[in-house]
This record gives C-alpha cells, sequence and structure tokens, in this order.
C-alpha cells in the first residue's frame, strides 16, 4: 500500500499526473503522443508538427534549417521544404502560445529557458541513476526501487507507437532505433526490479516484473 492507504499504483499515477500538470508544458511519447499545457491537451493540428517538436524534444539537439527540411519534407525542392518547415515553426509557437523553439537564420533548437516536462525524460534519467547496464544489483536503495517503479509506470507503450510519416522514411528509421533504445532500457529496469524484489522475497512482485521482461 501507499501513502494514506492508498495502493501503490494509484500514488504513482497521482504523483506523474501532478508532475505533468503543474510543469507548464507536458509532453507524453510513450505511446500516442500527447502535449499538455497545464492539463489541457494542446493540439497542434499538424502530423509533422508533432514529429518536429518530438524529435526536438527527444533529441535535444541543435539542427540547421536545411537538415529538418530534409528530414520532414524529403520530396520537395529545398525552398519548398524549408517554407513548409517555416509555417510548421509558426504553428508550433502559436498553438502553444509561446515561443518555445530558438530559430536562428539557419539553427534551430528548443528554447532553453522553456521547461518541458517528458515522460521518456523522466524514464530515462531514472533508469540512468538506479539501474546498471551489466549485472543487476541484487539490493537497491527504497528510492531508486521506488524509482524504477514509476519509469516502468511510465512506459505504458513504445516510443510513439502508432505514430509515423509514410513519406518520411528517415524520420521513421530515427524513431525506429530510439524506441529501441528505449526498449533496452525497459528490459534493464524490469531486470534490476525482479532481481530486487527476488533477493526482499517479495516473490509476487518480482515475478510480475520478470514476465514483462521476458515478453519483451
Amino acid at each position: 500500500m501507499g501513502i494514506e492507504g492508498f495502493p501503490q499504483p494509484f500514488v504513482l499515477w497521482l504523483h506523474l499526473w501532478w508532475v505533468a500538470d503543474m510543469s507548464q508544458l507536458g509532453f507524453f511519447l510513450f505511446g500516442s503522443p500527447r502535449l499538455k499545457r497545464r492539463g489541457e491537451t494542446v493540439d497542434l493540428g499538424l502530423r509533422k508538427a508533432m514529429a518536429l517538436l518530438a524529435y526536438l524534444v527527444v533529441t535535444r539537439g541543435e539542427y540547421s534549417r536545411d537538415d529538418l527540411a530534409t528530414l520532414l519534407w524529403p520530396e520537395s525542392d529545398q525552398s519548398s521544404a524549408r517554407a513548409s518547415l517555416r509555417r510548421t515553426l509558426y504553428v508550433i509557437n502559436r498553438t502553444i502560445g509561446k515561443v518555445i523553439l530558438t530559430t536562428g537564420t539557419d539553427t534551430i533548437r528548443l528554447e532553453p529557458k522553456v521547461k518541458i516536462w517528458t515522460d521518456v525524460g523522466l524514464f530515462q534519467q531514472h533508469v540512468r541513476d538506479c539501474s546498471p547496464e551489466d549485472e543487476p544489483q541484487e539490493e537497491i536503495t527504497p528510492r531508486c526501487l521506488s524509482l524504477l517503479e514509476e519509469a516502468v509506470a511510465l512506459y505504458k507503450a513504445d516510443l510513439l507507437a502508432g505514430f509515423s510519416l509514410p513519406d518520411c522514411v528517415a524520420f521513421d528509421e530515427w524513431l525506429f532505433f530510439e524506441a529501441e533504445s528505449l526498449r533496452k532500457s525497459l528490459t534493464r529496469a524490469l531486470r534490476q526490479l525482479a532481481a530486487a524484489y527476488q533477493t526482499q522475497g517479495d516473490f509476487d512482485r518480482a515475478i510480475l516484473h520478470a514476465r514483462r521482461w521476458l515478453a519483451l
């Protein structure tokens, strides 16, 4: 049981909801992508606007306009692709209601001062902090046990599951390999939880996580 007698899964769900709701922007990327602002869903209206924002949020990189235009409009000439990119950037900033992308003459990146909560980012942080890349530890701290439980609860489906851009092979290839990397991180977390619960003698939870691990 969790706090105030509530079951642990409910406590985890309540915590995740609170984190996303209190953040100015919350981007859910496991499964069908959903963008929220102060708890309200933001509809960007364009699939490529969602794809562009997801790409920049996940990679946290700075890219040239030409690279992003080619990534999302590979069949257009350079001039048309860059024009489509400009329109998409405008849609993102107008719909969200503030500038969240820093756009230079030739480069684009996330605005560093804007905080965007993401389930993928939190998942990666927890796994990185509490799950070794080699063999799982038989004993971990209660804090890490809680963080890994939160991490696997976040992973409701693969990255952008069901979302694709049929005319953008390079984007779909990036998505495939990024999803594979996150799936490996999930495997690490589940393996660590199974080992830790087995050591504690909590075989029900150990079996629960081991079954999910084996299913991968």
